[in-house]
């Protein structure tokens, strides 16, 4: 089950102005929790976290003070230092069987910080509660499992064989990577080796304006969840390569089993692909681009008699150039941009926004194309204001839309 995994205060407070409230994937707890008696708590959480593993998986926030419906109605976080994330797996770990796979981090906040707990569908269950007990998360509460629920969890785990596959992909004169978890559990520590091309000199090429390449282990990539590497340049690889291309995937399941998968491709595939006869949708780019270009000339011929004007009446973002000065340049009234090709400031230029925004309708939006990793989330998944999302709708042309 893919669920929301808050990672950052604005996170919290977008989950807060949004309305979230608890659900099957989603738990509050008070930050009194872990001011009391410890072993109470332990066996409390440890109580939740099963029922989340036993079930599709979910989300436990301690530093949030719930309403009856299960709203925010406070945030009132942690500010013992002491009780950081080694001292809260040391107390649970020994209190759940058989061992749990989790994430346990901290977001900072003003006056604390908040401990999240995030706990993936279990390929390794059903998992046990200190009470030796087992327990389901059922909408809004915990119940114990029946016994043949227990049954039931325990034929799935064990007729579940790992399902991982590797897809590459030729795009912008360079080679792509797509990693696709198909199965139950969440695979671990996953890395990209292409033989006979040294892992070191494939990092030194990346874009710095990526968070890592594909070379280097990442944590996790959850059941039904597909990840996009941005690869690097056709070029590099024709340099080093002669024609036939070995790729292995590495990673490793809950229980620390190593896994390697190989595949085999040839460059002249990629090659001649890269020279076929254009799709209408490659066309139509190829339009928006030169659009783009377009513009872009204009600007830098105005550049030398705008100056003026753009240091005391135009935002200091993006085109540098009003919304209604971009769609007078374009000749249509009702031109959408590109915005795989936009940067942050381009976005926050021509809708109207704050940088801050703009580097969030960016990620979430065209996480694929900008971060590795990052995927591109629909416009109804993303939590922006109704005003942005028309405005994003009437502007911008949103990956696979017309």
């Amino acid at each position: 089950m893919t669920y929301f995994r808050p990672k950052t205060a604005t996170d919290i407070i977008h989950m807060r102005e949004r309305g979230d409230t608890e659900g099957p994937a989603l738990e509050f707890k008070s930050s009194k929790l872990l001011k009391g008696k410890m072993d109470k708590a332990f066996d409390s959480l440890s109580k939740e976290l099963t029922a989340f593993a036993n079930s599709m998986g979910g989300v436990l926030i301690i530093g949030i003070e719930d309403e009856n419906n299960g709203h925010i109605a406070d945030i009132i976080p942690l500010t013992d230092t002491k009780m950081n994330e080694q001292r809260l797996e040391d107390g649970l770990l020994p209190r759940i069987s058989p061992p749990l796979s989790m994430n346990i981090y901290r977001i900072e906040i003003t006056g604390g910080f908040l401990m999240v707990f995030d706990v993936p569908a279990s390929a390794n269950g059903p998992h046990q509660a200190n009470d030796k007990r087992f327990y389901a998360r059922r909408l809004l509460r915990i119940d114990p499992l029946l016994p043949f629920e227990i049954d039931d969890i325990r034929r799935r785990t064990m007729e579940n064989p790992v399902n991982v596959s590797l897809t590459i992909s030729f795009r912008d004169q360079g080679i792509n990577f797509s990693i696709i978890n198909n199965g139950f559990a969440s695979i671990h520590d996953i890395f990209i080796e292409v033989k006979d091309v040294p892992n070191s000199s494939i990092a030194q090429t990346w874009s710095p304006a990526l968070e890592r390449p594909y070379t280097e282990p990442f944590k996790v990539i959850q059941p039904a969840e597909t990840r996009h590497f941005p690869g690097t340049a056709f070029e590099f690889f024709k340099e080093r390569l002669n024609d036939k291309m070995e790729i292995v995937l590495n990673f490793s399941e809950q229980n620390g089993i190593q896994h390697k998968q190989n595949y085999v491709y040839s460059l002249k595939d990629f090659e001649s692909a890269s020279s076929t006869k254009k799709t209408t949708s490659e066309i139509l780019l190829e339009r928006e681009l030169k659009v783009l270009e377009g513009t872009q000339q204009v600007l830098r011929e105005l550049s030398n008699t705008m100056k003026a004007i753009q240091e005391s009446s135009v935002h200091s973002s993006g085109l540098n150039l009003s919304n209604t000065t971009l769609k007078a340049l374009t000749g249509q009234e009702n031109w959408k941009w590109s915005g795989q090709n936009m940067s942050f400031s381009a976005l926050a230029e021509v809708l109207e926004i704050d940088v801050a925004t703009a580097v969030e309708v960016q990620r979430e939006l065209f996480g694929e194309y900008v971060f590795a990793g990052g995927t591109n989330r629909p416009l109804e998944e993303t939590i922006f204001t109704d005003e942005l999302k028309q405005k994003i709708l009437d502007q911008i042309i949103l990956p696979h839309s017309s």
